[in-house]
């Protein structure tokens, strides 16, 4: 005789594990202000958001992955416009804040060798992209390519992302017993150890 508790445990939803928030249109633009924000000025990873908004509704992966890529494009506009007109009311200030000094004069020289390419991996690596955003700006980078580099670096990033999350996402979570708790102290974990990296880089 088939238990069917046990079958509809396995049967369950992953939406039913994963937090409400990122649900439906509210899930949308939650998942949108965050990949903004963090292209931009905050010091935040958008991964664990867009991983939770996957696991939410695995068939909408390729939609959140959009909305992430595109928000977080028009969030590095927004750091570049930073960059190259506000920068000593917003920029300096904000990477004083960050501690980034260092780091924002290594970057001035990366892009002076290459700033298409340094704008590509700021955009798929944990090289802060807001970073790369203001240098961006404050350099004057050509638009378009600015824009290129982004679109490719950060499209590759979170589709690769959500994707992965949309295949074996819920195996994982089925292997792993991976309970909403978890899945918020990891963002949260994830989000500190970003923060101490642009302090104390």
């Amino acid at each position: 005789m088939i238990d069917n508790t046990k079958q509809q445990t396995q049967d369950a939803p992953v939406s039913d594990k994963a937090p409400s928030i990122f649900h439906g249109r509210r899930g949308e633009w939650f998942l949108g202000l965050i990949s903004f924000t963090e292209s931009s000025f905050l010091p935040v990873i958008v991964d664990p958001f867009l991983l939770a908004a996957t696991l939410g509704t695995p068939r909408l992966w390729f939609r959140y992955a959009m909305i992430a890529i595109v928000t977080s494009v028009l969030g590095g506009l927004f750091g570049y416009a930073i960059g190259a007109v506000f920068f000593d009311y917003f920029g300096a200030r904000m990477i004083e804040i960050y501690s980034l000094e260092n780091l924002f004069q290594k970057t001035v020289e990366a892009f002076d060798s290459n700033a298409f390419l340094f704008t590509l991996l700021g955009a798929v690596t944990p090289i802060p992209y807001k970073l790369v955003a203001v240098v961006g700006g404050f350099l004057k980078i050509s638009l378009w390519q600015f824009v290129l580099a982004s679109i490719i670096g950060r499209g590759v990033r979170f589709i690769l992302v959500a994707y992965i999350v949309k295949n074996y996402g819920q195996r994982m979570m089925d292997r792993f017993n991976v309970r909403l708790r978890t899945i918020m102290i990891s963002m949260v974990v994830l989000v500190v150890l970003y923060a101490g990296y642009t302090v104390f880089l």
